[in-house]
């Protein structure tokens, strides 16, 4: 709802071009872009250590097994372990950091709505039975949670 036109519940039936609300949902991640390249590098590290493996066992049944190399196969086996660790730490701090960033996003979501809630005149609650109002928050509230914290991960 914008502050020149007259609150109105349910909203107008005049939907926002998708750029728009695109760009009104980027804007609610500005402030969280560094943690949000983390993740994407983490992403990244994840992969990429992920892709070793079959090359190390590639490795270690073309070269190590058939030539009696036990020094190879050891360093080998410890290299395809040490890969899974890895992986599993990086999608832990992935999976921890967007969470946060997903929570905190929510925060400044619902923060917003309950200002905007509370700037509304009297005139608007009397016209709103209240539990539209309150249905509306928790879903579209509830819905996009869901999506910040799950989907986009």
């Amino acid at each position: 709802m914008h502050p020149d036109k007259p609150d109105s519940w349910p909203p107008s039936g005049d939907a926002e071009e998708p750029p728009r609300q695109v760009r009104r949902i980027l804007k609610l991640f500005r402030p969280y872009r560094g943690r949000l390249a983390v993740v994407g590098l983490l992403v990244a590290a994840s992969s990429l250590v992920s892709v070793a493996t079959p090359f190390l066992l590639k490795e270690t049944l073309d070269v190590a097994i058939p030539e009696g190399r036990t020094g190879l196969l050891s360093l080998l086996a410890l290299g395809m372990i040490l890969s899974a660790v890895l992986a599993g730490v990086f999608g832990v701090l992935q999976t921890l950091i967007s969470t946060t960033v997903g929570q905190r996003v929510m925060h400044d979501l619902r923060t917003a709505v309950f200002g905007r809630l509370q700037s509304m005149s009297l005139a608007f609650f009397t016209r709103t039975r209240t539990g539209e109002v309150q249905s509306r928050i928790a879903n579209d509230i509830g819905g996009m949670q869901a999506t910040v914290t799950s989907t986009a991960t």
